[in-house]
């Protein structure tokens, strides 16, 4: 049942990936990664509790995922959201996107189909949130 499953991925603590025995356990972990990733510790390990800005936090034992020194490097360039407090950020491997739209920030947009050219609007101009 999808719901059952859906229940066992978001419930639990995140574990290292050296305590796994069971598959549910495994694509718990993978999930984690995908959608909440935002810092690697020094051995490549995942941490899943920092959630602050690389540039405002910083801290010797903890890397941004993008630049871990563990990282594999691919020859594209990797589009990311959910990280609102690293903000818009590139460099020559990763475009970072969102730009804290929900928090009053802005929302941005990158061309895929041309120059890279970035757009960013404000979300809540002339709208008062909730």
């Amino acid at each position: 049942d999808n719901r059952e499953w859906l229940s066992q991925m978001m419930s639990g603590e995140q574990e290292d990936i050296e305590d796994f025995e069971d598959s549910i356990k495994t694509q718990r972990y993978a999930i984690g990664g995908f959608t909440r990733m935002r810092f690697c510790k020094a051995d490549g390990s995942l941490d899943f509790e920092h959630k602050g800005s690389p540039f405002k936090e910083k801290n010797g034992s903890l890397f941004p995922w993008f630049v871990s020194p563990n990282r594999k490097k691919i020859p594209k360039r990797i589009i990311f959201g959910h990280w609102s407090t690293l903000g818009y950020f590139e460099n020559s491997e990763v475009s970072a996107l969102d730009s804290g739209c929900l928090w009053r920030g802005q929302l941005t947009a990158k061309r895929l189909d041309s120059d890279g050219e970035i757009v960013q609007v404000e979300c809540y101009e002339g709208i008062e949130p909730y």
